[in-house]
């Protein structure tokens, strides 16, 4: 059971932060 709470954790912290440079770089370009 905590193998797969860590799983998902990871998961949605490694797809948080890919959101959030994404976010930065587009920012970046756009100006």
């Amino acid at each position: 059971m905590t193998g797969t709470k860590w799983n998902g954790f990871l998961f949605f912290a490694i797809a948080g932060e890919e959101r959030v440079a994404r976010n930065t770089t587009k920012q970046r370009s756009g100006r």
